[in-house]
């Protein structure tokens, strides 16, 4: 298939269309599995459509020893009998609807109109604002070398349920990223919580994080036999991954004001105070921008008014 895919495409696979304007590249991206090396059609997978707010995850599962690899699909949210199933196409999911949408048009030529880039008004500025913060959560302490604040690590929690209707793999990566976070900290009673959290949300995505589950498991059974400085240098040898390597950090943590059940999270009130900061900001810059324009405009009328006149003028002396 790759072979085939190379010749039929050559050096620009963005500049070969079919009669009805799609790219071949596009047609070969939403119907198969790209890994880094190889490709490979799914029959499933190639009847799923795109949607921002996509309700099934799709994941490539490496098989163990003597196991072949698949292709695993899963639900990603709760899904309504006669709903659409859909998956996500592009590669940013936590850009704005205007970014997403010139990634999707310049792959594969259509303009998405999920629940998410139907949006409009104060809405669509608090979904952009919502994924825009999320990636600075997610990318901006691993660039800045430095780990999030406790406020970060809740608001991520928050954004992720609301953004992304409480998907199961996101969230299993967020509840990973907070058990290492309170495991490296010596706080074991957060770190179960974490725990218990990362393997309910792994539990929806089946086959996927099997070793995952293990090794919390594992990590909890550790820390259940020392103390609180042990368990620092437990967490610190017996945790296999590293925390650059997922990008998602939250805390579910009943005694730091945060009431919170799988599927719904409350932020504790200054962080809801801040969000609502942030997107009254943003809404007050984008006034002033449009009154800018709408100004600069206007004087331009002006001037070519005043030249018009200046122009009519210098003819009628002429005469």
């Amino acid at each position: 298939m790759c072979d085939a895919y190379e010749d039929c495409v050559g050096k620009d696979p963005f500049s070969n269309r079919t009669a009805n304007g799609k790219t071949l590249s596009g047609i070969v991206r939403t119907n198969n599995y790209c890994g880094d090396q190889d490709m490979a059609l799914f029959e499933f997978g190639a009847y799923l459509n795109h949607s921002c707010v996509y309700n099934v995850n799709c994941l490539w599962v490496e098989g163990g020893e003597g196991e072949e690899p698949m292709e695993r699909y899963s639900a990603a949210r709760d899904i309504k009998a006669g709903e659409e199933l859909t998956r996500y196409y592009g590669r940013d999911m936590f850009t704005a609807r205007d970014d997403r949408m010139d990634e999707l048009r310049k792959l594969f030529n259509f303009d998405c109109t999920c629940e998410a880039c139907s949006l409009t008004g104060y809405a669509l500025l608090e979904s952009d604002s919502n994924r825009r913060r999320l990636s600075e959560i997610v990318m901006g302490p691993l660039l800045r070398g430095r780990k999030p604040s406790m406020a970060e690590l809740l608001e991520s929690l928050r954004l992720t349920v609301y953004e992304f209707k409480s998907n199961p793999h996101m969230m299993g990566n967020i509840f990973q990223m907070g058990f290492l976070s309170a495991t490296r900290s010596g706080n074991v009673a957060l770190a179960r919580k974490f725990a218990y959290n990362c393997m309910v949300a792994y539990s929806f995505v089946p086959d996927c994080h099997v070793d995952t589950i293990k090794e919390i498991q594992q990590c909890i059974k550790a820390h259940s036999k020392s103390r609180a400085k042990k368990n620092r240098k437990a967490g610190q040898a017996i945790l296999p991954w590293d925390a650059s390597k997922d990008g998602a950090w939250a805390s579910l943590a009943k005694e730091m004001g945060v009431e919170a059940v799988w599927g719904f999270s409350h932020l504790p009130k200054e962080c809801e105070r801040d969000r609502r900061e942030r997107l009254r900001q943003e809404a007050e810059a984008k006034k002033e921008e449009a009154a800018a324009r709408n100004k600069a405009k206007m004087l331009e009328k002006r001037r070519l008014k005043l030249q018009k006149k200046k122009e009519s003028a210098a003819r009628k002396g002429k005469k």
